[in-house]
């Protein structure tokens, strides 16, 4: 697995200034996976896909528990955060490094 940090930058996140890096991650097989790696102020350390996780959603969404699972959750206006599809084992690699090893500071900016 090889994971490349492509950009660091900030938002606005309302109350403060987010830290953003846009990392890829690629296996020897071929496949790559784009993620968002964020400290969003006053709440902590999210990674979201840079890709659509499934056939008629946008890109993004949040990785969860569902029946002891991972899966990616996606969040819409009228059903709120609901479960789409269980995590591949290249995105449950890709987490986990990312989790364990942080392109931004991790920890809850207040």
């Amino acid at each position: 697995m090889k994971v490349e940090v492509l950009k660091r930058y900030t938002v606005d996140g309302g109350d403060g200034r987010d830290i953003v890096a846009i990392v890829v991650v690629s296996w020897e097989d071929g496949e790559s996976l784009q993620f968002a790696c964020r400290n969003i102020f006053d709440f902590g350390y999210v990674i979201n896909p840079k890709y659509k996780v499934a056939p008629g959603l946008e890109e993004g969404g949040m990785c969860r528990e569902h029946n002891e699972e991972k899966w990616w959750w996606y969040f819409d206006c009228e059903r709120g955060w609901y479960p789409v599809r269980p995590l591949t084992e290249h995105e449950k690699e890709a987490l986990q490094y990312l989790y364990e090893h942080p392109p931004v500071y991790a920890g809850i900016r207040m």
